[in-house]
């Protein structure tokens, strides 16, 4: 990972047992991506990526599998992450596959586009935009 926020780095001074009595941070691989100790809304953490390019509402019962994530170098980063709905009777799970990819849209070719177009059935126009890196 190439990059965590101030916050992350004050994670690693926290005793384990410490941290908050969830998945995402019991389970050491996904406690890396974590931001903050502090809940964003009932129920979800602060997920930052490891090559810093977004952050996300990330569920508290739920892990990053490591042998599923990858980021080779800073302009892209793969990874799945899953849990259970907490109704151990119903047995009932999810899973999630988020695929980051540093490119601006309007710079892709027609065939690129046309394949975020059909995937997402997104039929508006891409606009550029400012943003920092």
């Amino acid at each position: 990972m190439n990059y965590q926020s101030k916050e992350h780095d004050k994670l690693k001074a926290i005793p384990e047992e410490q941290l908050p009595q969830v998945t995402a941070f019991q389970d050491e691989f996904t406690r890396k991506f974590m931001d903050s100790t502090k809940p964003v809304q009932e129920g979800y953490y602060l997920f930052r990526s490891g090559v810093n390019g977004y952050t996300m509402l990330f569920p508290e019962n739920a892990k990053i599998t490591d042998l599923a994530y990858s980021a080779p170098g800073s302009h892209f980063e793969t990874m799945s992450f899953g849990g259970d709905y907490g109704k151990a009777e119903k047995n009932e799970v999810y899973y999630a596959k988020v695929q980051y990819r540093s490119t601006d849209f309007t710079e892709w070719s027609g065939d690129e586009l046309g394949w975020v177009h059909s995937y997402f059935n997104f039929h508006d126009k891409f606009e550029k935009k400012g943003y920092a890196r």
